[in-house]
């Protein structure tokens, strides 16, 4: 039995089992609302767990569906935290104009995915100016979901600026 219980607190103790802090990840529509309740949120436990911005380990992100919510970006820069995110999902539009080009500064992750039961095609065309806004604001990494197109999953078009063998993976 000793031995049992020894071999079992080993494998615990072993780097792949050991629980690391626990990441959060918030997704929302409203970040100016999501703002107010995660300052809401933390405060109630005093100062010391809310210095002056949100825990490294909480990712807040926005959801933009098309270039008449990429104004979402600009607030979520407004959210004290270092983790921020932009989900682009559903694409249903494109979510860049020549008059409002597509600015991911200070946004450290992106992810594309189209609607589940698709009733509008996601086309190059809507993908490809995500692809260069995240190489503009150097290098963002970019996800695409499975619901994409394989062409975009592969990324055959989103990188249009680097040769192949230059393509970020």
């Amino acid at each position: 039995m000793n031995q049992r219980k020894s071999s079992a607190n080993s494998l615990l103790e072993a780097p792949s089992f050991r629980v690391g802090r626990p990441q959060f990840t918030m997704l929302t529509k409203n970040p100016v609302k999501a703002k107010h309740k995660l300052i809401d949120f933390f405060y109630q436990f005093g100062e010391k767990f809310f210095p002056s911005q949100i825990p490294q380990n909480w990712w807040i992100g926005v959801s933009i569906e098309s270039s008449q919510f990429t104004g979402r970006i600009d607030e979520l820069r407004n959210i004290p935290t270092n983790n921020r995110f932009v989900s682009f999902e559903p694409l249903l539009k494109s979510v860049t104009s020549e008059d409002f080009p597509l600015d991911l500064t200070g946004i450290k992750q992106v992810i594309i995915g189209a609607q589940t039961n698709p009733s509008i095609e996601v086309t190059p065309e809507m993908v490809q100016p995500i692809g260069k806004a995240c190489q503009d604001a150097h290098n963002i990494p970019m996800f695409c979901k499975d619901s994409m197109p394989m062409w975009a999953v592969r990324r055959e078009l989103v990188w249009p600026l680097h040769k192949s063998s230059e393509r970020p993976e």
